[in-house]
C-alpha cells in the first residue's frame, strides 16, 4: 500500500477557508458526533484546529468501494465497468494498514460503497480492521441482501448509518 506521499490520498489544490470547511461539516456534524466513539469527535476537532492554524485543509470523509460486485444491473451504475473479475478485492490486511493511513490523514467519516457492499460476507471482518472506534461508519445498500440478523451483525461490528439506495419505484 502507497503512503499518502505517494499518491494514495490526493491533496485539494482548491483553497478552503475555515468558514466554508465549517459550513459544510456542519452538515455531517450530527452523524461524525456520536459519544460512542469519542475518536471520531476528537479528529474532526483536531481537523478544525488544523485548518485554522495552517490554512490546509484535512481529510474528512471517504466512500470505499469493498467490492465492484453486485446482485443487480442498475443501468445508471457505473460499478461494473470498474470490476475486473482477476483482481482480487481488498482483504482484512489491507483494511488495517488502510485504516490506519486515513486516521493519520485526519478521516473520521467511512462510507463502504460497491457494487453491493453486503455481498462480502467478510464485511464485519473488513470494518473490524479498519477500526470502527476511530471512524463513523456507513454502509450504503440496495437493501436487497439485508436481513434483521445482519443489521444486527452490522451494528455489533462498529456500523453507525446504514444508507439505502433506491433505485426502482416498482415494488417488486
Amino acid at each position: 500500500m502507497m503512503a499518502a506521499s505517494e499518491g494514495l490520498i490526493k491533496r485539494r489544490t482548491r483553497r478552503v477557508t475555515l468558514g466554508r470547511r465549517v459550513g459544510r461539516d456542519v452538515m455531517s456534524r450530527r452523524y461524525a458526533s456520536t459519544s460512542r466513539k469519542p475518536k471520531v469527535i476528537l479528529r474532526a476537532l483536531r481537523n478544525h484546529f488544523h485548518l485554522f492554524l495552517t490554512g490546509e485543509p484535512r481529510l474528512r470523509s471517504v466512500s470505499l468501494s469493498v467490492s465492484y460486485k453486485c446482485n443487480l444491473s442498475c443501468i445508471h451504475c457505473s460499478a461494473a465497468k470498474f470490476m475486473d473479475r482477476d483482481k482480487p478485492d481488498m482483504g482484512v490486511e489491507d483494511f488495517k494498514r488502510l485504516g490506519n493511513e486515513l486516521a493519520k490523514n485526519g478521516a473520521y467519516i467511512v462510507q463502504f460503497t460497491g457494487g453491493e457492499p453486503l455481498l462480502r460476507q467478510d464485511l464485519e471482518d473488513l470494518i473490524a480492521a479498519l477500526g470502527p472506534s476511530r471512524f463513523y461508519i456507513s454502509v450504503n445498500t440496495n437493501t436487497t441482501l439485508v436481513t434483521p440478523e445482519r443489521l444486527r451483525s452490522l451494528k455489533q461490528a462498529g456500523v453507525d448509518n446504514v444508507a439505502i439506495s433506491i433505485d426502482v419505484w416498482d415494488a417488486e
